[in-house]
């Protein structure tokens, strides 16, 4: 492993894997319960790190196999119903370095859909995984910056 925390195997070709740590709960500022909140954002950031071949998701290896590792961190504060018919959900993703806990940078991403009335969580659903699928990719499309 090099100092900055990159694993570097130089087959053919040379190939750069990014260690990830997830959170094991996220933040829920909803009436959702924590279980549910935690399985809809993990399960959309697995999905979105899953595109990449060069991101080894580490979900509580021992952290001595971990060092340099970057830790995720994620909220859910709201689920908004507004008047005029729009469900807004919000997700924010901090990332930290692992170990360490120094604070790198965040996202935070809210997705809306117009035409919902009232409580629906099927839809809570879509809008929820997709604003965690929009912040994971913002931590892929800064992987560079980040590591």
């Amino acid at each position: 492993m090099d100092p900055v925390g990159l694993h570097v195997s130089c087959m053919d070709p040379c190939t750069t894997t990014y260690e990830v740590r997830l959170p094991a709960t996220v933040g829920n500022g909803t009436y959702r319960s924590d279980a549910e909140i935690t399985k809809l954002v993990l399960d959309a950031m697995r999905a979105k790190l899953a595109t990449r071949s060069d991101i080894d998701v580490d979900e509580g290896r021992d952290p001595t196999t971990s060092a340099n590792a970057k830790q995720l961190a994620a909220s859910v504060p709201s689920l908004v119903y507004s008047s005029s018919g729009d469900l807004t959900a919000t997700v924010r993703l901090l990332v930290y370095t692992y170990p360490g806990g120094t604070l790198l940078g965040g996202a935070t991403k809210r997705v809306t859909m117009a035409g919902v009335y009232r409580i629906n969580q099927t839809k809570e659903d879509l809008v929820i995984s997709t604003a965690a699928s929009q912040a994971t990719q913002w931590f892929i499309d800064n992987l560079d910056v980040l590591y």
